[in-house]
């Protein structure tokens, strides 16, 4: 577990670093390069619970051509899953949470206004760079929806410039 939150490299950013249209030919992002090379260190440290292999996938036939991926290793690997009997379930300081997180699994604090919101690497892995907002993180507060959260998400959408 990490101690202080001076040994987290930063992220700032302002309404100017947001990316409202895609065309697929822009260079990357600040925000872009930044997660990719922390998620590459955190691999290269072996942060992860496995190495990414997804050994086969295809595009589904339908309206939406949803990608399916076969990811064993997630499936034997991954942390056990707590059972969630609500959304409403309140923090608990005695189950896992992630103001537990180990220093080497954040990889940036990303910030436009005073509150402690991180980027962390998911040990798990879907995919390559898939990553987890975490919003307010030493508040310990439940894992749900606020404005606040939806918010922040939807400005760190907008700070990739990745299609």
């Amino acid at each position: 577990m990490f101690t202080t939150e001076e040994n987290i490299p930063n992220l700032n950013y302002t309404y100017n670093n947001f990316h409202f249209s895609i065309s697929g030919k822009e260079n990357e992002s600040e925000f872009d390069i930044k997660l990719k090379q922390a998620w590459e260190k955190a691999q290269k440290d072996k942060v992860f619970r496995y190495v990414l292999n997804i050994s086969n996938w295809r595009v589904l036939e339908g309206p939406y051509k949803l990608l399916a991926q076969l990811n064993p290793d997630r499936a034997f690997r991954r942390r056990t899953p707590e059972h969630i009997t609500t959304m409403l379930q309140p923090f608990d300081s005695t189950k896992f949470n992630f103001t537990r997180l180990p220093e080497s699994e954040i990889m940036f604090k990303i910030q436009n206004k005073g509150y402690s919101d991180i980027i962390a690497v998911n040990v798990s892995p879907i995919e390559w760079c898939h990553s987890l907002i975490i919003i307010k993180y030493l508040q310990c507060l439940p894992q749900s929806i606020t404005q606040y959260s939806l918010q922040k998400a939807i400005e760190i959408l907008l700070l990739s410039s990745s299609p």
